[in-house]
């Protein structure tokens, strides 16, 4: 299996992969201040926006959108395992709590990535 490469990749892509950086930073940020979140569920949140913005970097890269979900995912997995490095899983509560927000994590990664390339399609044929 190959991947062909676009031989254009538009500008709005490295603006998505720009985007998915500042919102790693913003998350490990908010994550260290004292105070703590600003909102409770600001983690989901920046982890739709990651979503979306990763699905739309690798539509470049895939034949259908559902491949960019896919890479989406498996990107936001490894985001997952290099996170369980810098929070220990007993500071959500225990391993349970911990894999349960992960697992939400993934789901609004899903969700994010979904409803923008739904709006992209929707764009492009309406």
């Amino acid at each position: 299996m190959s991947i062909k490469i676009r031989s254009e990749t538009h500008w709005k892509q490295y603006a998505a992969l720009v985007t998915i950086i500042l919102m790693f930073a913003v998350s490990f940020w908010v994550s260290s201040r004292p105070a703590g979140p600003p909102f409770p569920q600001w983690d989901k949140v920046l982890h739709a926006i990651s979503g979306g913005a990763l699905a739309y970097t690798f539509l470049a890269f895939v034949k259908k959108p559902t491949g960019a979900i896919g890479w989406m995912l498996a990107v936001g997995i490894m985001f997952e395992i290099v996170e369980v490095q810098f929070v220990h899983p007993f500071e959500y509560g225990g391993l349970l709590q911990y894999l349960l927000d992960t697992a939400g994590d993934l789901a609004v990664e899903v969700i994010g990535a979904a409803t923008l390339l739904w709006f992209i399609r929707r764009k492009s044929y309406g």
